[in-house]
């Protein structure tokens, strides 16, 4: 049975102090603040919720991260 979507006050409450949200939210500014080539991708839903993976490559890699992304959506059949 799926449930609505809780609201952003008792997200924030649930996560307070928590170093997980912040380690987390580091790996995702770090690409873009070192100006890496990164992309998230959509590989699925979880109990109703959508899941995504974010790719980071070295920098000047740029085509090398739209490869591997390309080989995640046919390997996971996104397409």
């Amino acid at each position: 049975m799926s449930s609505p979507a809780p609201k952003i006050d008792e997200i924030s409450s649930a996560f307070a102090g928590s170093q997980i949200t912040h380690w987390s939210d580091n790996l995702l500014l770090l690409a873009n603040f070192s100006g890496t080539p990164s992309l998230s991708l959509p590989i699925g839903m979880i109990k109703e919720l959508p899941v995504s993976m974010n790719i980071n490559v070295a920098y000047g890699n740029d085509q090398q991260l739209l490869e591997i992304a390309e080989l995640l959506e046919r390997k996971i059949k996104l397409r």
